[in-house]
């Protein structure tokens, strides 16, 4: 039978008895957005340490726009737990003209290893990226373990 267990925060994944493979599919923290005022962060890693070697998911860049000439307008925080980066947008006072910023999305990373039952496996959520001025902030990063029992 398969089983999926779901990281939305760091913590330590006990391997199952009877257990001896897994797949753990490892996505980066979203990077967040900023005007010029202020800057954005990137998104933070996921990592999964399995025995033969920790495996990581980069987080996503974040970006930071010039807002001369621009007013705020909509901006959106990247979901939990997807690693979607932020989004802004400005509009143009003088001509009407909306501008899309899209921060980073983070990496997403698939890796199979084997695995002893009883084993401890830490499991690290990176965060996402932090929003400056009239910016947001990235989604948090997620990790899912695959098995059979």
């Amino acid at each position: 039978m398969r089983k999926l267990e779901v990281f939305k925060s760091t913590g330590t994944w006990t391997v199952p008895t009877g257990v001896t493979h897994a797949v753990a599919t490892i996505i980066g923290g979203g990077g967040g957005t900023s005007d010029n005022e202020g800057s954005a962060g990137t998104g933070g890693t996921s990592s999964v340490a399995f025995s033969g070697g920790t495996q990581s998911a980069a987080g996503g860049a974040g970006w930071t726009y010039t807002r001369a000439g621009y007013s705020a307008s909509v901006t959106v925080a990247g979901t939990a737990n997807s690693g979607q980066g932020a989004q802004s947008g400005a509009q143009n006072n003088g001509y009407g003209l909306l501008s899309h910023i899209f921060a980073g999305k983070g990496v997403t990373k698939v890796v199979s290893a084997n695995v002893t039952a009883g084993a401890s496996i830490t499991v690290t959520i990176g965060a996402g990226g932090n929003g400056g001025p009239n910016g947001a902030a990235g989604g948090s990063g997620v990790v899912f373990i695959e098995y059979d029992i």
